[in-house]
């Protein structure tokens, strides 16, 4: 693949690096990453690299804050379809679902940072995902108060579980083609499996959740 110079870069490179440090960064790890197999991934020189991101770990810095830039966008949506709609379970996890389907790569970076380094994770994301978890905690007990949620359920916990299996469904996907014969999955589409999950996640949160209907005699 041809390199371009640095004066001749695309507007769009910056972007461009973020998505490519994004994957690399989730499958390798930082330290497994070089500032040349990304510059080489996205076509350019490591010192056009450098002119937009001074080092890498200022790449690195970039990559989470983009990540978080982007839950912000969406968080609105979640924040919307609490307070709308019919079934604002489904709707709310759907929204929260998506945000990993549409690029896996960012559930994947999530885990790697998380054990790589976990204080470090927690002071940047839980001032972003808190709003979103306060929502649904106080959604949770306002149910239990009205006796439509199980008394045992134990909110906090409840809800950890839960982002800890939908993060862990995305990137974890690829096991899908490797767990189940090729007549069980669609080879083609390695997310129609998380997809699945993810249905049945949904399901089984409900069910845990949920005081069921009586039965009329």
């Amino acid at each position: 693949m041809a390199r371009r110079a640095a004066n001749t870069v695309t507007p769009d490179v910056k972007q461009q690096l973020l998505r490519v440090a994004t994957r690399l960064f989730s499958d390798r790890g930082f330290s497994g990453t070089s500032i040349q197999a990304i510059a080489e991934e996205v076509g350019i020189t490591k010192p056009s690299l450098l002119y937009h991101y001074p080092s890498k770990d200022s790449l690195r810095e970039a990559v989470l804050e983009d990540l978080i830039a982007e839950w912000e966008i969406r968080l609105p949506r979640v924040l919307a379809v609490a307070t709308e709609g019919t079934d604002r379970f489904k709707a709310i996890f759907t929204e929260a679902a998506e945000f990993f389907r549409e690029d896996p790569n960012r559930a994947r970076l999530i885990l790697r940072e998380a054990v790589d380094r976990p204080q470090e994770t927690r002071d940047r994301l839980g001032g972003h995902i808190g709003p979103w978890v306060r929502l649904l905690t106080d959604a949770i007990r306002s149910g239990q108060e009205a006796g439509r949620v199980r008394p045992e359920v134990d909110p906090e916990a409840w809800l950890v579980g839960l982002v800890v299996q939908v993060i862990g469904t995305y990137a974890a996907a690829d096991l899908a083609t490797s767990i189940f014969p090729s007549n069980e999955v669609d080879q083609a589409n390695p997310y129609g499996m998380a997809d699945r999950q993810i249905n049945e996640i949904t399901r089984m949160a409900r069910t845990s959740l949920f005081v069921p209907p009586k039965v009329k005699p």
